[in-house]
């Protein structure tokens, strides 16, 4: 398996992480609390990250 693989199983796997965090918070603090800044915290990235 090259880098390429690697780098796009990578990419695939932080945007589950970053819908899995949104849709968590969707639920428990209702959609017009949600900011990427606290989606962000929540899986421990900067908000910067979620925007690349």
């Amino acid at each position: 398996m090259g880098v390429k693989e690697r780098r796009a199983r990578e990419k695939e796997q932080l945007r589950q992480q970053i819908l899995s965090a949104a849709r968590e918070l969707f639920v428990t603090e209702g959609y017009e609390h949600v900011s990427m800044r606290k989606s962000a915290d929540k899986i421990e990235y900067s908000p910067t990250t979620i925007y690349l």
